[in-house]
C-alpha cells in the first residue's frame, strides 16, 4: 500500500517522498527533523494497518453479499488499480503503454464477471 511504502522509503533506495515532504517543513540541519520523519513513518505505519484492517472488513462484508469468487476479483483488481495510480501520483512511478493495456484487460475482465452473470439473470427470466 501507499502507507508501507512511504513507512519504509529511504534516499538510498530513490524513495524519497517522505523525507522531501519533511525537509519542506523542517531544513535537514534542524534539530527535530529525524525525529518528525520517523514520527512520520510511525504514523505512516499506522495508517497502513488501519487501511488493511478496512481492506479486511469490506472484504468479509462483500463476501457476504456476493459470491466469494466475484468478491476476490474484485478486491484483486481495485487493489491493483489503486495502488497502481497512487505510485504514479505520489511517487512518480512510470506506468508505461504496456501497463495500461493490462490495467484495461483487468478493468474489462472485472466488468464482464460483476455484471456478466447479473445479465445471464435477467436472461434467464
Amino acid at each position: 500500500s501507499v502507507f508501507g511504502k512511504m513507512s519504509v522509503e529511504s534516499a538510498e533506495e530513490g524513495g524519497a517522498f517522505l523525507s522531501w515532504a519533511v525537509a519542506h517543513v523542517l531544513p535537514v540541519e534542524h534539530p527535530l527533523h529525524q525525529p518528525v520523519t520517523y514520527g512520520c513513518r510511525l504514523a505512516c505505519f499506522g495508517g497502513n494497518a488501519v487501511c488493511t484492517g478496512l481492506m479486511w472488513r469490506y472484504y468479509i462484508q462483500a463476501m457476504a453479499r456476493t459470491t466469494s469468487a466475484k468478491a476476490n476479483v474484485v478486491a484483486t483488481g481495485s487493489n491493483f488499480v489503486f495502488t497502481a495510480v497512487a505510485g504514479a501520483v505520489l511517487f512518480a512511478e512510470e506506468l508505461p503503454l504496456l501497463w495500461g493495456l493490462g490495467a484495461l484487460s483487468i478493468a474489462a475482465g472485472l466488468f464482464f464477471i460483476v455484471y456478466g452473470e447479473a445479465l445471464a439473470d435477467k436472461m434467464e427470466k
